[in-house]
């Protein structure tokens, strides 16, 4: 009778040994998930983050080319503006020269 008491009894603390080492590791699993979770969290943030950033960048970057593009026709503009200008005034001053030359002779 002593050795069914002393096999239960050592029957009974191998089960709460086991119990508590299954409990330590289930809760260090939870707090391992509980922190893959959080960094998932963080990354699945960053990502967002960067995205919007990256989507803002390209935006930018668009509205620079368009204002590019409209300064470059506006600069051609006044290029071709100049050059008729320098030809109306080339051709005034070889009417005046011929001019002033007629009135010489």
């Amino acid at each position: 009778r002593q050795n069914i008491q002393d096999l239960a009894s050592v029957v009974g603390a191998t089960e709460r040994l086991l119990r508590a080492e299954l409990a330590k590791q289930a809760e260090q699993l939870r707090s391992e998930i509980e922190s893959d979770r959080a960094k998932a969290s963080h990354t699945t943030a960053e990502l967002v983050r960067v995205t919007c950033t990256n989507a803002e960048v390209r935006q930018r970057l668009q509205d620079a080319e368009n204002k590019m593009q409209d300064r470059a026709l506006e600069l051609s503009t006044v290029k071709l503006s100049l050059a008729a200008f320098v030809k109306d005034m080339q051709a005034s001053i070889r009417e005046s020269e011929q001019r002033q030359r007629d009135g010489a002779a």
